[in-house]
Order: C-alpha cells, then structure tokens, then sequence
C-alpha cells in the first residue's frame, strides 16, 4: 500500500524537477542576454575611449608643435 502511494509520487516529482530546469534554463538564457548587451556596450565604450586618447596626443602633438614654432 505505502509502495503504491510512493510510486504515484514519482511521476509528479519528476515533472515538478523538469518545470525547475526549464524555468532554470530561462532565467540562464535572459541573463546571457543581458550579459551580451553590456558586453557590446562596454565594446562600444572602449572604443569611444580610443578616439578620444587619439585625439588627446594629437592634441598634445599639435600643441608641442605651435611651443616650437613660437
């Protein structure tokens, strides 16, 4: 009698552990979204911080330059 009621349990214990997985597997799945969205904007981020070091030395060199002339 307890084996029967223990293996009707089973089958709703195994549901209920593969609802868990997939709702894992979502909430995986939406934090890799967002970690690909700060990914590209920090990307986009580094490269806005090489133009302006670009145009900082070229800055720099054209005022050494204007020192040198005067």
């Amino acid at each position: 009698m307890c084996v029967e009621k223990f293996l009707k349990v089973i089958p709703a214990v195994v549901f209920l552990f593969c609802v868990l997985e997939i709702f894992e597997l979502v909430l995986i799945i939406s934090d890799m979204n967002k970690t690909e969205k700060l990914e590209v904007e920090i990307q986009s981020n580094l490269k806005l911080l090489e133009h302006i070091i670009l145009l900082e030395k070229n800055s720099q060199g054209e005022n050494d330059l204007q020192n040198k002339i005067k």
